[in-house]
């Protein structure tokens, strides 16, 4: 028999053909190092001239959230962008400089409704509303809030990585 032929002879059963596997040197290299990658540890970078207002980011160790931004280009140098942050574990409100281009860390700030239980003395319970878990958030950190908070009130935390940022009140306290 010939090539491409499907006839058969005694011992001889015909054959499909077998699809073909391509197989570039960039799934050789790359492919095997990003399978084992953790999609949580993949860090998001984000140029520094698509910030808005209200965004977070990390920078030296520190989150921050975006304020005000102002971008400043001229003929004869590359831009400048300066924006006024809050730093969002203390609250400091400062300026940055960078220049057009730079990249930072973009940082996810989740929000959590939860309800103040009580005061132990040295910290502040919370409830989360929809797993019954309870924090306890440090009471020096939540002086100014404390004026303002009775038990059963919702509020809002804001966490970033399992690390409580601070408490949100509502609009309207009773």
């Amino acid at each position: 028999p010939s090539i491409g032929d499907n006839k058969t002879s005694d011992n001889l059963a015909p054959t499909t053909p077998e699809p073909l596997t391509i197989v570039s040197p960039m799934n050789l290299a790359f492919g095997s190092i990003c399978d084992n990658i953790p999609n949580k540890n993949i860090s998001k970078m984000i140029i520094v001239n698509d910030l808005k207002p209200g965004s977070n980011f990390e920078y030296e160790g520190n989150i921050y959230q975006v304020l005000n931004l102002a971008l400043n280009k001229t003929a004869m140098r590359q831009m400048i962008v300066k924006i006024k942050v809050k730093n969002v574990r203390t609250g400091v409100i400062n300026e940055m400089s960078f220049t057009g281009g730079d990249k930072v860390e973009l940082a996810h700030v989740d929000k959590k409704v939860m309800q103040y239980l009580y005061d132990d003395g040295t910290s502040l319970v919370f409830m989360d509303n929809e797993t019954y878990e309870q924090i306890e958030i440090n009471k020096d950190r939540l002086t100014w809030e404390m004026q303002f908070m009775k038990p059963n009130d919702n509020v809002t935390i804001s966490m970033y990585e399992n690390e409580v940022l601070g408490v949100i009140l509502p609009d309207k306290v009773t």
